[in-house]
């Protein structure tokens, strides 16, 4: 009985493991979830670029206003 009992719990065992690779393969296959990192990728990389240019402009206009009202102190 032990025997027949051990088999049928390996056997729903493989047959979950199965059904686990199948979930699996399909949602590796599926191109939605690929789209959506890459989107997430390309928001990131603009945001960074926002970052970095906007720093880089407000330092710049920083500089400038500040080197001039250093010039035109008493």
């Amino acid at each position: 009985m032990e025997d027949g009992a051990s088999r049928a719990v390996l056997a729903l065992q493989e047959m979950r493991m199965a059904a686990v690779f199948r979930r699996v393969r399909r949602f590796v296959r599926r191109e939605e979830g690929q789209d959506l990192v890459e989107y997430g990728l390309l928001a990131a990389l603009i945001v960074l670029a926002a970052i970095g240019s906007v720093t880089t402009v407000g330092q710049a206009i920083y500089n400038f206003f500040w080197s001039n009202i250093a010039q035109a102190s008493f």
